[in-house]
């Protein structure tokens, strides 16, 4: 929270956020806001609340205590740490259901063939449990990407990523016109 701002241009306020789990306070009286464009990381030790702030925000968890106020229209894409999809559904159909695509049947599979190229996936009908934890990572990065969200909620995106892909993703954020909140333990990454 920066005390003194001007909050009327907020995308997002968070006001004496508390939230506890199993009797272990997460975070308590948390006050902050983020602009459109800001970029923040969230760094912190494991079981600090760091996810479950993510989640807060992203509505998929409530407070215990306080508000989140978000911007009318606010289109929020959120990444958590591990990725799922339905383990018997073809990457093809997994690719075209968690894609915002407002297009023919066509050219949904045609732009999921292009994606799952670039990815090196090579069998269409292969179903999703035979992905590895790299290209599950790769194919949840580009579903929550490809929504163009007005705020991005990453949750330790480089985990299961190579090197090409880390470099990949770092790329993109730092031309990424949209705010985002990342939580990572990836030092250098951060750096960059």
């Amino acid at each position: 929270f920066r005390p003194g701002e001007n909050m009327a241009a907020s995308i997002l306020n968070v006001e004496n956020a508390s939230k506890s789990f199993q009797n272990k306070v997460l975070f308590q009286d948390a006050n902050f806001y983020m602009q459109e464009g800001e970029k923040v990381a969230l760094i912190g030790k494991n079981g600090g609340g760091k996810s479950t702030l993510l989640r807060v925000i992203a509505g998929e968890e409530e407070l215990d205590r306080g508000t989140v106020v978000k911007k009318r229209n606010l289109k929020i894409a959120y990444l958590p740490q591990e990725t799922k999809f339905p383990e018997e559904e073809s990457v093809l159909q997994a690719l075209i259901k968690h894609f915002s695509i407002q297009n023919t049947v066509e050219e949904m599979e045609a732009f999921g063939r292009k994606v799952m190229q670039e990815l090196g996936l090579l069998e269409y009908d292969a179903p999703c449990k035979t992905l590895s934890g790299g290209q599950k990572k790769q194919l949840a990065l580009l579903a929550v990407l490809n929504g163009e969200p007005d705020l991005l909620l990453l949750d330790e995106p480089t985990n299961y990523l190579d090197a090409e892909h880390i470099d990949w993703l770092k790329r993109y954020l730092q031309n990424y016109e949209n705010a985002f909140v990342l939580i990572s333990h990836d030092i250098p990454f951060l750096n960059d």
